[in-house]
């Protein structure tokens, strides 16, 4: 008698293991697609940031370009 509660009780704790450990698996493999999503869709602030300077350097030397290509058309006209 004793032995057969013992038993069923080890038996459900079995399956509750495995239940969680499935869960766990479940967790583990949703990490992993979220993992490698994350670059896809996110950039890191400095990331950012350095880009943004780039970007801002380039649009500096065209506006600088076109301001003296401006002033060299406008010297030819007078």
């Amino acid at each position: 008698m004793l032995l057969a509660q013992f038993q069923a009780q080890q038996d459900e704790r079995q399956k509750a293991q495995d239940r969680i450990a499935e869960k766990v698996e479940t967790l583990e493999n949703l990490f992993a697609e979220q993992k490698a999503v994350l670059p896809e869709k996110y950039v890191l602030r400095e990331d950012y940031i350095r880009n943004q300077a780039v970007l801002e350097a380039k649009m500096d030397s065209i506006q600088k370009t076109l301001t003296e290509l401006f002033r060299l058309e406008s010297s030819k006209a007078k």
